[in-house]
């Protein structure tokens, strides 16, 4: 799947090469000297609380079980605590090897930006299908985009670690979308039952 080839990619390049690794911490580094926007961006991450992204996960699983039936309500609520526990075990066993003197452990992927991403991924998810599309995608994005500036410019987390915890997200959505689909289809061309075909 591309998404996970993104992914492996974002991280090899940015964790696994010196050149990776000096670009991300230059990269973190500029936008949080020349971006005056700590209390901004501190108060946007103070807003992403595990309840927050709760109830709008509760509200999406609501709307998705309206629109397209209990299977893909599930997904839908599914989809951000299972990006969660991801991205946090991720964190935890991805290694960062030292290449190049830093004072930031590995923090790839980025769990705040992952769970926003899951959240925007439930919702178009939830929508009824013909509302995909690229004006949705973008407006999407425009949450995912600001949190990812968030925490960079506070230097919690690096710009592949941004990109990786968007990517996760798009991955299990991805993976979700997929799962309900193939379950559809297999209802679809079930074989009608003699009795029934009878009536």
């Amino acid at each position: 799947m591309r998404v996970a080839g993104a992914f492996l990619a974002v991280y090899a390049v940015g964790v696994w090469t010196p050149a990776g690794q000096l670009l991300d911490q230059q990269a973190m580094r500029w936008v949080a000297a020349h971006t005056a926007l700590d209390s901004g961006a501190a108060l946007v991450l103070g807003a992403l609380t595990a309840t927050t992204v709760a109830v709008a996960t509760a509200a999406l699983v609501l709307v998705a079980l309206a629109v397209h039936g209990a299977r893909r309500a599930l997904v839908v609520g599914l989809a951000p605590p299972v990006v969660l526990a991801l991205a946090r075990l991720l964190k935890l066993f991805l290694e960062r090897p030292d290449l190049l003197p830093s004072d930031y452990a590995n923090s790839f992927p980025s769990g705040h930006v992952a769970a926003v991403a899951a959240v925007a991924a439930s919702v178009a998810l939830a929508l009824p299908d013909r509302f995909r599309g690229r004006a949705l995608a973008t407006l999407l994005a425009v949450p995912v985009a600001v949190t990812a500036v968030a925490t960079v410019v506070l230097r919690w987390h690096r710009p592949s670690d941004t990109l990786g915890g968007a990517l996760l997200a798009v991955l299990v959505g991805c993976v979700g979308c997929a799962a309900t689909r193939a379950t559809t289809a297999g209802e679809a061309t079930e074989p009608v039952p003699a009795e029934v075909a009878r009536a």
